[in-house]
């Protein structure tokens, strides 16, 4: 019984991997089938393998190519230094020009170039000043971040530039924007996004306390 348990494990083991993954020797006392007597240990000895699986040899390790899909959400642009966490608020609107000219805006014909319900953005390019009318809002800018709404006409800063609104545009800026306000623009797709973080209110309570002080020292 015990031969024949070790016969049956040594063609299982050729069936399923072949003679060739088979290692370790297994000794058996061969058997004359037609007398059942035990044949003499000197006339064979037959060597079987253990069933050991494997692994396909490569020259080069596999490179696994993950396509990877981002949806329009996840593309949504946030600027890094713009805390993720920190915003409270935030919203976009189409600009209609950057310092207006007769060959590049709309409606020009209205002061500073600007027309009727757009969003112009002024920088020191321009001039000294917007030359817009009292239609519309403005908001100056320095260093991405809003340091004064203004009303029209407004002196534009060196190194910075002037929001400019009217109509839909001056509604939209009066909703979003105030001192203390994180300003980008796309220039490729001429798109302004306004964000409203913890360090616009920060910002905004440390320009009150300059005003305050100013008023005191006149």
């Amino acid at each position: 019984m015990k031969n024949f348990t070790a016969k049956l494990s040594i063609l299982l083991c050729i069936f399923l991997f072949g003679a060739a993954n088979c290692h370790s020797a297994v000794q058996l006392t061969p058997v004359d089938i037609s007398s059942g007597k035990t044949l003499p240990e000197d006339r064979t000895n037959i060597e079987i393998k253990h069933a050991v699986q494997r692994e396909p040899e490569t020259k080069e390790p596999l490179k696994i190519k993950k396509e990877i899909n981002i949806s329009a959400k996840e593309l949504q642009y946030t600027p890094p230094d713009v805390p993720f966490e920190g915003i409270l608020n935030q919203a976009s609107y189409k600009i209609a020009a950057i310092n207006p000219t007769l060959n590049k805006n709309i409606n020009n014909y209205y002061p500073g170039g600007r027309g009727s319900n757009q969003m112009i953005i002024y920088n020191d390019k321009n001039g000294l000043r917007t030359g817009t009318n009292e239609f519309g809002a403005e908001a100056i800018v320095i260093n991405n971040t809003v340091v004064q709404i203004s009303g029209a006409d407004s002196i534009i800063p060196k190194g910075g530039y002037v929001i400019s609104g009217h109509g839909r545009a001056k509604n939209w800026m009066n909703e979003n924007l105030t001192v203390g306000s994180k300003i980008y623009i796309d220039y490729k797709n001429m798109v302004l996004t306004a964000f409203l973080t913890n360090d616009s209110f920060i910002f905004a309570t440390k320009e009150k306390i300059k005003e305050i002080d100013r008023v005191m020292r006149y």
